[in-house]
């Protein structure tokens, strides 16, 4: 066995893994967002894709309109690693049991664009930045749709935020469904 099979076949098997026991349906949603610090409100979007039981991948677009005194837009990536799950969550069972919360820690990465950029004092301040995001979420509802409520924090610029939305699982079904494993 060479080192290409050998990688090929160690993929493969990754990605079955994930494909066997990340049984959370793909969701996508909206959602609005409150800076506390600026007092800026905003909307997003988000995708939510689970790549294990515990783990899942969350991209996210937000924008602060300009009727903010900070015009802003941001793109990036969220994980979630679910520390509290609820009885149906990675375990092939939907329904009633879905409905129970479910608590996450989240951290990621967003490019910050300030459409509004002025020059400041602070040195970090420009208009194009990468800025961190660290925090805790909770999601609860049903198969098809949910609530999330996140409380977020960014450690550069020191600013506590809030985010709460609705998300969307469309390829999910109605009846539970049986996994055998």
């Amino acid at each position: 066995m060479n080192l290409r099979s050998f990688a090929a076949g160690v993929i493969s098997l990754w990605i079955s893994c994930f494909s066997v026991n990340a049984q959370e349906a793909f969701s996508f949603g909206l959602s609005g967002s409150y800076n506390f610090p600026l007092e800026t409100v905003g909307f997003g979007t988000r995708a939510n894709i689970f790549l294990h039981p515990v783990l899942a991948i969350s991209p996210q677009l937000r924008y602060a309109p300009d009727f903010n005194d900070m015009h802003e837009f941001s793109a990036g990536v969220n994980f979630h690693y679910y520390f509290i799950r609820n009885s149906g969550q990675g375990r092939g069972r939907y329904g009633a049991e879905q409905r129970r919360p479910a608590a996450y820690l989240l951290s990621g990465i967003h490019y910050n664009r300030w459409i509004n950029y002025a020059p400041s004092t602070n040195l970090l301040a420009k208009a194009h930045t990468v800025l961190p995001e660290v925090g805790i979420g909770i999601v609860f509802g049903g198969n098809r749709v949910k609530v999330f409520l996140e409380g977020k924090y960014n450690p550069l610029w020191l600013e506590p935020s809030a985010e709460a939305g609705l998300l969307i699982s469309p390829f999910s079904g109605s009846r539970k469904l049986k996994c055998i494993y």
